[in-house]
């Protein structure tokens, strides 16, 4: 018969191992992320930002479409973060 220790210490490895394979995937997503993050500012170092867009208008700055962006732009400069990506942000 399973005794609730039991139990919970089998939830304990569960939680464990899922917390295990999600840092592992992280850590696979980042090696295969950063190179691309890197290789992208290399790029764009010495260029306006306007020349790196798409297109030749300048973005839109809608906070209503997306709420949880942060957006900011100067004549030289377009930012955007993603609010759950802010370190003070609680998820």
């Amino acid at each position: 018969m399973k005794t609730e220790l039991d139990s919970e210490e089998a939830e304990e490895r569960r939680r464990q191992t899922r917390r295990r394979v999600f840092r592992e995937q992280q850590e696979e997503e980042r090696a295969r992320i950063e190179p691309r993050v890197r290789a992208a500012f290399e790029h764009g170092r010495d260029r306006p930002w306007r020349e790196l867009l798409h297109t030749q208008s300048d973005p839109r700055l809608d906070l209503d479409e997306d709420p949880g962006l942060l957006e900011a732009a100067t004549a030289e400069t377009y930012l955007a973060v993603r609010e759950d990506d802010l370190p003070h942000h609680e998820r």
